[in-house]
């Protein structure tokens, strides 16, 4: 009976060993899946950072890509306007040139008649002192 009591002694001993030996992994595994657990969470929070850049990125994006599409815009109707200028200018310049040859021919006529007018008053002249 005695030898039979040791070996549940034994046992129990050896139970309580290996219980112990449970427990102790069973805390360490414990606060190894803490850490993990503290770890996603702040991939997750890093990750959550990081979507809002990426949203605000994509805002700011958007808003060039606008601001861009209006310049472009404006760059358009300033080179037409530029182009209509040309055309006016093109016009007025050929009215000027237009205009410069009448009166040149207009001033060419005037002194044909002044000639003739100063040829005229001549032969009056003349034909009043014969």
């Amino acid at each position: 009976g005695e030898e039979a009591a040791m070996a549940v002694k034994k046992s129990l001993k050896e139970a309580r060993e290996e219980s112990q030996k449970f427990a102790e992994k069973l805390g360490s595994t414990i606060r190894e899946n803490h850490g993990l657990n503290k770890a996603l969470a702040d991939a997750t929070e890093e990750h959550r950072k990081v979507n809002g850049k990426l949203s605000n990125l994509e805002t700011e994006n958007a808003s060039l890509k606008k601001s861009i599409g209006e310049q472009k815009e404006v760059y358009g109707s300033l080179e037409e306007s530029l182009e209509d200028a040309m055309e006016e200018y093109r016009k007025v310049t050929e009215e000027l040139s237009n205009l410069t040859t009448e009166n040149a021919s207009l001033k060419n006529t005037i002194d044909e008649k002044d000639e003739a007018k100063s040829r005229l008053e001549l032969v009056l002249a003349e034909t009043n002192v014969s």
